[in-house]
């Protein structure tokens, strides 16, 4: 319970969390549901995405946290609609805007889609430009990315840290620690930065995230608040530069 608490206030306000674990997400709701802890937070489990009902879940108000910037209507997610798109390279030189690949795979217009061997038509994710990890697109998959799109940055996205690889749609690169959770920046990492996502951290940010953890104020009978709040934070200004 305590870990969750501090993923939770890893978080900036108005955040979006996207989680995986049932264990997890159970304790993140009861912080959240019991406990009142950052309910300005939105937990978004992953998992859940690929049913109709929990996506309509997500658009409405709750508690203190906004509602998702889902710009599908239902009847592009409906249960049996979308569950699972192939990728087919449609052929794009260029890097390609995230709305217009949703357009693409939510249009209903048979050129936008791939027409199967039994006659009907699918469609399919069209271009992997940023690196996206997997050859197929769930339909858990297609709301995150509808919710990435339409944010258009306004509100902090989060994503737990131990989530498997394929969780992160392919933006391992632009994902920062900030204490607890991997904060999703617009910023790419270097290519000679060899250094795995969680070693990558978003030093002052994180720096004020953990001096809310593991009691570090109560260090201060040793050497006062103020000094010792200098050394650490020229301790994780030194670690950044070491891996730097």
């Amino acid at each position: 319970m305590t870990n969750m608490v501090r993923v939770l206030n890893s978080c900036e306000p108005n955040a979006i969390l996207f989680v995986t674990a049932d264990n997890d997400t159970f304790l993140l709701w009861y912080a959240q549901e019991v406990e009142g802890i950052r309910t300005d937070i939105r937990v978004v489990n992953i998992q859940y995405l690929s049913d109709d009902a929990y996506i309509n879940q997500m658009k409405p108000q709750l508690n203190r946290s906004a509602p998702l910037p889902i710009s599908m209507p239902e009847e592009k997610y409906v249960n049996g609609v979308r569950d699972y798109l192939h990728y087919f390279d449609y052929g794009f030189k260029d890097s390609v805007e995230l709305k217009d690949l949703l357009a693409v795979m939510t249009s209903d217009n048979k050129a936008d889609k791939l027409e199967l061997s039994n006659g009907t038509y699918q469609n399919f994710l069209p271009s992997k430009k940023w690196t996206y990890n997997k050859d197929y697109v769930f339909k858990s998959d297609l709301a995150v990315l509808d919710i990435l799109a339409n944010n258009n940055w306004e509100r902090p996205v989060y994503f737990e840290t131990n989530v498997s690889k394929d969780t992160y749609i392919g933006l391992d690169n632009y994902l920062y620690l900030e204490g607890y959770a991997l904060r999703l920046l617009p910023f790419k990492t270097n290519p000679k930065d060899t250094r795995d996502k969680t070693e990558r951290s978003h030093t002052d940010v994180m720096y004020n995230n953990m001096m809310k953890f593991d009691n570090l104020y109560k260090m201060t009978a040793s050497y006062g608040q103020n000094e010792l709040s200098e050394k650490i934070k020229i301790r994780f200004k030194e670690l950044e530069e070491n891996f730097s």
